[in-house]
């Protein structure tokens, strides 16, 4: 504000300023009458487009602020969602590998059978898991699997629920044989083989 009123004292010593002053004291009085009233209506022109420009120039830069503000609003909305499903993917990694490391076959493949297969647990004659190389950072369970006095339905019914297990099995050694105590069922063993996590 002082340098604004600094300028406008020195425009009081600028020469044209002079100039028109002394041009305007040797007027006579009803044309200094004129020329207050145009330049009376010439400043308030200039004052009127001067505000309304400015107005203007507001405007564009309140619509240009608010364009802007919706942007990082949206960028920090699509931030979240982000941060939020890695965090969630992460998470399920995680428990990925700890339960890749927690893997106990033998339990998970008895669960199994006595889920989808409604095995007695007495049918269960031997579920032993034994730990075997390792490949890379995994090693290599074997699970060897005696069960006794089966019917036909659960045998299928066990080898359907290995089909699609949680977690990738191999099935080798399969022996099926009729049960000395009643010809209608099966004693049945076989070898899985499964990858746990160091």
């Amino acid at each position: 504000m002082k340098k604004i009123l600094e300028y406008i004292k020195s425009l009081k010593t600028h020469p044209l300023i002079i100039r028109a002053t002394d041009m305007y004291e040797t007027l006579p009085p009803e044309r200094k009458k004129m020329v207050l009233f145009g330049g009376g209506a010439l400043i308030i022109l200039v004052v009127f487009l001067l505000f309304n420009s400015g107005f203007s120039y507001l405007d564009t830069l309140q619509f240009e602020t608010k364009m802007k503000q919706d942007k990082l609003l949206k960028l920090a909305l699509d931030y979240d969602e982000l941060l939020s499903e890695n965090r969630s993917q992460l998470a399920s990694i995680e428990n990925k590998l700890k339960a890749a490391k927690q893997w106990v076959p033998a339990q998970y493949l008895k669960d199994l059978f006595m889920k989808n297969a409604a095995l007695a647990e007495s049918s269960i004659q031997q579920m032993e898991d034994s730990p075997k190389r390792f490949v890379g950072a995994t090693q290599e369970i074997e699970t060897q699997v005696q069960l006794a006095n089966v019917t036909l339905k659960q045998v299928i019914d066990i080898l359907s629920a290995l089909e699609t297990p949680e977690r990738p099995l191999s099935v080798q050694n399969l022996n099926i044989q009729t049960s000395p105590i009643q010809n209608n069922l099966l004693n049945v063993s076989f070898n899985i083989h499964s990858f746990r996590q160091k």
